[in-house]
């Protein structure tokens, strides 16, 4: 496979990432002004002081999905959907918030693979200090690995996220380079009760 091709899946596949992290994001805080932004330069694996992780894996891929957040940004963009008790989030609430949306972001991640014919399973999320990065090793089987941060921004707030892809098997580059968001899901009518 050439590299032009590897190129290519790989940015359609961060065109995808960004995609639904953002609409995760929308649907989950019940708003609509969610901006995506590149992120220059990797210089540090610290984006923020926790970190709500996911892993989606099947058919040749791996990849670990992480969102970097302070917990004051997320108390404001969750604020349309956050019940505080006397006023003030807890730790635990802002928690549970970031992990619902790893699991929005993952399960439409899957999704997408699975529409595109590759079985996928997801891990369930999880919530650790963001000091506490989570790194993939390279493996002699694996053919290609791309890691890749955005951000997204919302109310003055940012919420970096990440990703790891370990690529197992070289039929996937094709896969992914088609790969899409069904309409469907770019714009779905969520209703939070």
């Amino acid at each position: 496979m050439e590299d032009s091709q590897i190129q290519a899946a790989f940015e359609n596949f961060k065109n995808v990432l960004r995609t639904v992290t953002a609409k995760s994001l929308k649907d989950h805080s019940q708003m609509t002004d969610v901006e995506v932004g590149e992120v220059s330069g990797r210089s540090t694996c610290v984006y923020g002081h926790s970190m709500a992780l996911i892993l989606v894996a099947g058919g040749g891929i791996r990849l670990t999905f992480k969102a970097h957040y302070n917990r004051f940004d997320i108390e404001k963009i969750g604020a349309n959907v956050l019940k505080y008790a006397k006023g003030k989030p807890i730790d635990r609430q802002v928690n549970d918030y970031m992990r619902e949306y790893c699991n929005l972001s993952g399960g439409a991640l899957k999704a997408a693979l699975t529409g595109a014919g590759v079985g996928a399973g997801m891990s369930l999320p999880l919530v650790t200090r963001g000091f506490d990065e989570v790194f993939v090793l390279a493996e002699d089987s694996m053919v290609k690995q791309m890691s890749y941060v955005w951000q997204l921004r919302s109310q003055g707030c940012t919420i970096h996220c990440g990703v790891d892809v370990v690529i197992d098997r070289e039929e996937v580059f094709p896969i992914l380079e088609k790969l899409s968001v069904s309409a469907e899901e770019k714009d779905s009518d969520l209703e939070f009760l």
